[in-house]
Order: C-alpha cells, then structure tokens, then sequence
C-alpha cells in the first residue's frame, strides 16, 4: 500500500506541473577571455594565443555602422556611400505590377465586375475548377477480395 501511495502522490505532483508554464530557453551567454583561459589550462592546453586572437578578429560591418552612427557624420563622402549601400525597401507601387494608382484602381474596379457576373450566375470561378477522379466501376463489380468487400453488399 506504501508503493501505491508514492505512485498515487507522483501522479498528482506531475499533473499539478502540467499547468505551469514550461522553462524558457537559454541563449548562448558570452564567455569572458579569462574563463575560456582558465577552461584550457584545466584541459591542459595552451591558452597564451587566446588574447591574440580575440584582438586579431575583424570588426563586422553593422558594429561599425553602429559605431559611426554615434559619433556623428564627420565625413560627407562616406555618409553618402553608407546610404547608397544601405538596402532600400521596394515602393508600394512596384509590388501591384501597375503604372500608377489610378492604373490599380481601374484594374480592381474591373476584377470586381467580373466577379459580379459570376456570383451572380452561380457558376464557377477560376480557383474552383475540379479535377475528376473516374471510379472505373467495370474493374471493380463482382470482385470480392480478402481484404475489403467493393461495391457488392
């Protein structure tokens, strides 16, 4: 009876930790130098070229756009190639595939007509075509195989 206590008492802990809220995930914490120096010397491996190598690294370009976004524009000539080189999002324009907005509207006013016109027939429009899957019932009738029994009760 004791082990069916336990079991019984387990049972409710696990239920009752199905309504918390699941842990949130760790991101990579940064290591300092002096931990990834010490974490070597524990291996027994050289950590003298680690300092080096961690000055030796190149700067990424958005850290330094980063960088000279805070000082402040002290050269006109970069300032300009920085914003030539910076991605431009697409105009609205562009993404309708039309010359100008009145061309959209048109083209809207247009699609809504014909759309009328079918809704108002009940007849199908173009997404709801349908393709056929023909049961070739001559193949099937009078067969009574292992498995299921087709078409004949």
């Amino acid at each position: 009876d004791d082990v069916h206590s336990r079991v019984r008492q387990r049972r409710l802990e696990n239920r009752l930790s199905k309504s918390k809220n699941g842990l949130p995930t760790n991101r990579k914490v940064r290591k300092s130098v002096e931990e990834v120096e010490k974490e070597l010397t524990k291996q027994g491996k050289d950590a003298s070229k680690i300092r080096g190598r961690s000055t030796s690294r190149p700067v990424t370009l958005a850290s330094k756009r980063k960088r000279d976004a805070t000082a402040g524009g002290e050269d006109e000539g970069a300032e300009g190639s920085r914003a030539r080189s910076m991605l431009r999002g697409r105009s609205a324009s562009m993404a309708k595939g039309m010359k100008s907005e009145e061309a959209a509207q048109v083209a809207e006013k247009v699609r809504r007509k014909k759309m009328r016109k079918l809704e108002k027939h009940g007849k199908k429009g173009e997404a709801d075509h349908h393709i056929p899957d023909w049961k070739p019932k001559h193949l099937f009738t009078g067969k009574r195989g292992i498995g299921k029994t087709d078409r004949r009760q």
